[in-house]
């Protein structure tokens, strides 16, 4: 009678740690979306099957073991480390940012705040300093998040801080952009500041809600503004942030269509433009540009946003409101991929790890 004991409580046992995350802490996979295990249908999902499976990667790690999730926070934006592969930030809507060093297994919380942040970036060159935008202020790191300082502050009640970017060429030079179209610059990692520009002045007006910098080439920047009708427009600087001009190629083909997301694959230089009309793409720095050819007619549907495989050109994927399109030929022909179920939420990022073909990963916040 004891060993038929002994027997049930080694099954149970077992059975209570099939699955096991690294927290420690029993986890039921459920492949179609698993949302009730890790507390709501949003947060971070990942699929390592090219889509036909999605787990909900959305544990938080804590000192005392206790179970924390993401699952309901609504993330806008997935940043990669330039330096490691494997270490992905998400940012949500709640002020907050997650670091995980395993594509999603668990996250650690990086920073709380209770403004929404608006802009994350990691320096090229050191993984451990890292800057955010929120509200008014401009924050950094030089500690990979362990402790935060204030590097900037608008005094004005109606101006935000909604882009940041850091320089390849040299990561003291830090740039940022505002909600009423200025661009500003520190040359000494967040020091002191000036303004080298005011979009207005050459014909954009609305929220700098991009900055690209180039990895081979400092003087040149990108940066996409969002007007208040969602329309979205990219200017181009050839001398370090000083002037600018409208990048017209791609408005006559865009259409003055809304906003979605604005790539560039720093291994090509290939630009990536996503809008409610289509996508395009470009092969010499935004001087032309050519429509990539979508399941989808143009002008009818929204895609919020494109991602680009840094190990392979050819990898392109797309998402709208309610499915997911991969491309192994830079958009010859697509796989149309059924996304998890994220109750009302769209895939506002998505993310091809480095040497993962197979894998994806996707923030789910809402549309707009």
């Amino acid at each position: 009678m004891k060993n038929k004991k002994w027997i049930i409580l080694v099954i149970l046992v077992a059975v209570a740690f099939t699955g096991c995350s690294p927290l420690g802490i029993g986890v039921s996979r459920n492949t179609s979306s698993g949302s009730e295990n890790q507390g709501g249908q949003g947060g971070v999902y990942r699929s390592t099957d090219e889509g036909v499976t999605w787990v909900p990667m959305n544990y938080i790690r804590t000192n005392q073991g206790q179970v924390q999730t993401i699952g309901n926070a609504n993330v806008r934006f997935l940043v990669r480390d330039p330096q490691d592969p494997r270490t992905v930030y998400a940012v949500p809507d709640d002020g907050s940012v997650g670091e995980s060093y395993a594509l999603g297994d668990t996250w650690n919380k990086s920073f709380s705040a209770g403004t929404r942040v608006e802009s994350f970036a990691v320096a090229p060159n050191d993984r451990q300093r890292l800057y955010l935008a929120g509200g008014r202020s401009i924050l950094t790191s030089d500690d990979a998040g362990t402790s935060w300082n204030r590097i900037y502050y608008d005094s004005r009640d109606d101006v935000q801080i909604r882009s940041v970017a850091i320089s390849y060429h040299d990561p003291k030079i830090v740039y940022a952009g505002t909600s009423e179209g200025t661009i500003l610059q520190s040359r000494d990692a967040g020091e002191t500041w000036f303004v080298p520009v005011r979009l207005s002045d050459f014909g954009g007006r609305g929220i700098v809600h991009r900055l690209l910098t180039v990895k081979d080439s400092p003087n040149l920047l990108y940066t996409a503004v969002v007007g208040n009708n969602l329309v979205g427009t990219v200017f181009v600087s050839r001398d370090g942030g000083t002037a600018w001009a409208k990048n017209d190629a791609l408005s006559d083909v865009a259409k003055n269509s809304k906003y979605g997301d604005f790539e560039r694959d720093d291994r090509t230089g290939n630009l990536y433009y996503a809008s409610h009309y289509g996508m395009f793409i470009s092969y010499d720095n935004g001087d032309s540009w050519k429509q990539v050819p979508l399941l989808s007619p143009p002008n009818t549907v929204m895609i919020y946003s494109l991602a680009v495989n840094p190990s392979d050109q050819n990898h392109i994927a797309y998402a709208t409101s309610n499915g997911l399109f991969v491309s192994a030929n830079e958009g010859v022909e697509w796989k149309t991929i059924q996304l998890p179920y994220m109750g009302e939420r769209v895939v506002r990022d998505l993310f091809i790890p480095q040497n993962a073909p197979t894998s994806l990963l996707l923030g789910a916040g809402p549309s707009y």
